[in-house]
């Protein structure tokens, strides 16, 4: 499953993030690591909102499928 397919409040486990080097590398800086909690804030026009850890990001929706999560 992956980001893409959750609603909002949903809250899940990261799995796995794959896709490019260079955006790999940005969204484990911004803390996108297996293990660590994610939850959809916010979904329009494009933009994902989400709250990682304790910080609040804003992605572009395209990168959602990029992120596997664990199932309920």
């Amino acid at each position: 499953m992956t980001l893409a397919n959750l609603g909002i409040k949903e809250t899940r486990v990261i799995k796995k993030v794959s896709g490019e080097d260079v955006i790999n590398a940005r969204l484990l800086s911004l803390g996108f690591f297996a293990g660590n909690s994610i939850c959809v804030l916010y979904n329009a026009f494009g933009t994902t909102l989400l709250k990682v850890g304790s910080s609040r990001i804003a992605i572009t929706t395209s990168l959602l499928e990029n992120i596997e999560v664990e199932d309920e």
